[in-house]
């Protein structure tokens, strides 16, 4: 597009109907926490855009805590955004790996 004779790309947005994402540790509310993830890229955002769309915000964790639980500044993901919370113990950081600390900088 044009505009005050400067031209300009435009990227229209698109829908975002479903976010499926994961994390360590949610409580019945849906506050996640990531403190044993990996790695916390645009989780939220990814989170938030399917929140604003009318979309769903789905989360895997390996383990459901009490509510009360999470300390504040470890929730990432705040359950008013979440729709649904999957627990799978068995959840993986790779391919072979259960749960490792130094993979989530905890060592």
């Amino acid at each position: 597009i044009t505009i005050e004779g400067r031209d300009y790309l435009r990227y229209k947005p698109f829908p975002v109907n479903v976010a499926i994402i994961r994390g360590s540790f949610a409580d019945a509310h849906g506050n996640v926490s990531l403190d044993q993830e990996a790695a916390n890229v645009d989780i939220y955002a990814v989170a938030l855009a399917a929140h604003n769309c009318g979309g769903k915000v789905i989360v895997q964790v390996r383990t459901a805590v009490d509510v009360g639980t999470l300390p504040a500044r470890s929730v990432r993901i705040p359950g008013a955004i979440v729709d649904a919370v999957v627990v799978d113990p068995e959840q993986r950081m790779g391919y072979e790996t259960v749960y490792d600390p130094l993979m989530s900088g905890e060592r």
